[in-house]
């Protein structure tokens, strides 16, 4: 079992080659491979007894490589890719930096490989050159574009005069974001994402299903096609609960992210029967929030449904006119991420209703 090769890491293949090159010099050998659902990754692969230590360079590598950024702090982070439904999840974002006295951090990722770096490995280079030259300049005139849009915006008032900035990596996007967000730690992460009728991947493919997977921020996810404007629109929350003593933790940190808003709160459970322990755990729930938070307007239900919860929960927002779902993320291993989808990651691939997921 010594030669059995195990996933290091998943990188573009410009990345995967320098890490392998560090990585051979260190006396480990490593392997690339091709991922099919991810057309710019490659896995890196080494020795399964080769593990440890290659987990140990690379952690090496990070402390060494990480460079300081001076953001205006604190920030909310949105991750964009130029798309109209991007741009409407930024749009946002600028309310909620207003209501949290933040600024806003746009990050676009890049995937293109720099030919000049690895001339020899690539056919056509000076035509992949020309490629990556095309993009880069595709890419400048989108940022621009989206700058001066922005500054337009708050020009006529339309959106807060919010602080704001662009930074670019190189990478796959899922990775940059939890990356960048571990290494800067913004308050929030604001992202958009494509209705099921456009989505070109599968669940296990989605950036923004991913991202609320691995995240230590909380993810405010807006789906393309929403009511929802600007967050004075919020006037009613559903909190999904399984009482879990976390979320009062991330109730606490829902409740500063509304700060200054008028809503109601629907606590909601869904059992697949009924179950005596969980109604008294629901009255339990029910008592601690009347009696901590009697300033605001709580409601609590129990749903049952014997097939699916996903749908049972969806029709409940839909019949409660609710604006949007707070739930907590249990942090998981990427096996059971891969064949066994949280409900968070089953909602955003519904991609129906505005939510913020905790981990």
């Amino acid at each position: 079992m010594k030669d059995k090769l195990v996933t290091l890491a998943i990188h573009t293949i410009e990345q995967a080659l320098q890490l392998q090159h560090r990585l051979e010099k260190e006396g480990i050998p490593s392997f690339i491979k091709k991922i099919r659902s991810i057309s710019t990754g490659v896995r890196v692969r080494v020795r399964e007894v080769d593990l440890q230590k290659a987990i140990y360079l690379v952690e090496r590598i990070k402390s060494t490589s990480n460079e300081h950024i001076e953001f205006k702090s604190p920030f909310i982070l949105v991750p964009i890719d130029f798309s109209e439904h991007a741009i409407h999840a930024a749009k946002l974002a600028f309310y909620l930096a207003e209501n949290l006295h933040s600024s806003i951090v746009f990050l676009h990722v890049e995937t293109y490989v720099n030919v000049a770096t690895f001339p020899t490995l690539l056919s056509s280079a000076d035509e992949k050159s020309r490629l990556v030259t095309k993009k880069i300049k595709e890419r400048n005139e989108a940022i621009i574009d989206v700058e001066n849009r922005f500054k337009s915006l708050i020009a006529n008032q339309l959106i807060p005069n919010i602080h704001f900035n662009f930074e670019l990596k190189n990478g796959i996007p899922e990775e940059e974001i939890i990356s960048f967000a571990m290494l800067y730690k913004p308050l929030l992460i604001v992202m958009g994402t494509r209705s099921k009728a456009n989505k070109e991947q599968e669940l296990i493919g989605s950036v923004t299903a991913e991202v609320i997977e691995r995240s230590l921020v909380p993810v405010f996810v807006l789906p393309q096609h929403t009511h929802l404007q600007t967050i004075q629109q919020i006037k009613h929350i559903g909190f999904a609960t399984n009482f879990d003593k976390k979320e009062l933790v991330a109730f606490e940190k829902l409740m500063y992210f509304v700060q200054k808003l008028q809503f109601k709160v629907s606590f909601i459970h869904v059992d697949d029967k009924e179950d005596i322990q969980n109604k008294n755990k629901l009255d339990e729930l029910k008592s601690y929030f009347l009696t901590v938070y009697p300033h605001l307007q709580l409601q609590f239900s129990m749903l049952i449904s014997e097939k699916s919860t996903l749908k049972e929960l969806e029709n409940y927002i839909r019949d409660q006119k609710i604006d949007i779902l707070a739930i907590r993320n249990h942090k998981r291993g990427m096996f059971v991420r891969l064949f066994a989808p949280s409900l968070a990651r089953k909602l955003v691939y519904q991609a129906k209703n505005p939510m913020i997921v905790f981990y």
